[in-house]
């Protein structure tokens, strides 16, 4: 479908990646679940800063999830791509799963660096990518 560039409806073209930002809040597995519906997933960005303008520009929420997670003791923080999570990305002091159920990945437009560990049951609107 992706020809020069271009993404089918709804993406938004953003560095050569497709991106979608929901209007609507969900935990992070239906956020997935819903992703994967649209041919996609939650995103998983080569380029996260262009993803945090990108949600600046939507007037999108202060967070947002994306697709990362917590293995638990062995895995560490990975993509859904199976790619360890750059720990420079991470926020001031995170991840810092105050809770042990802060497991799931949001991006944090009003941060830098961005990203943040949140409760995966919270709900949050969520960036997919078209794959």
């Amino acid at each position: 479908l992706e020809v020069m560039g271009e993404c089918p409806e709804p993406f938004t073209a953003v560095v050569g990646e497709c991106f979608y930002l929901s209007p609507n809040t969900l935990s992070w597995h239906s956020a997935r679940h819903t992703c994967r519906g649209m041919g996609g997933d939650l995103a998983t960005p080569k380029h996260l800063y262009a993803l945090k303008a990108f949600l600046t520009n939507e007037r999108g929420p202060k967070a947002a999830w994306i697709g990362g997670m917590d293995l638990g003791l062995d895995g560490g923080w990975k993509w859904i791509n199976g790619a360890v999570i750059d720990s420079a990305d991470w926020g001031h002091n995170q991840p810092n799963s105050v809770r042990p159920t802060e497991q799931c990945l949001a991006l944090r437009r009003d941060w830098h660096p961005v990203l943040d560990d949140l409760p995966c049951h919270q709900y949050q609107r969520f960036v997919c990518q078209y794959t």
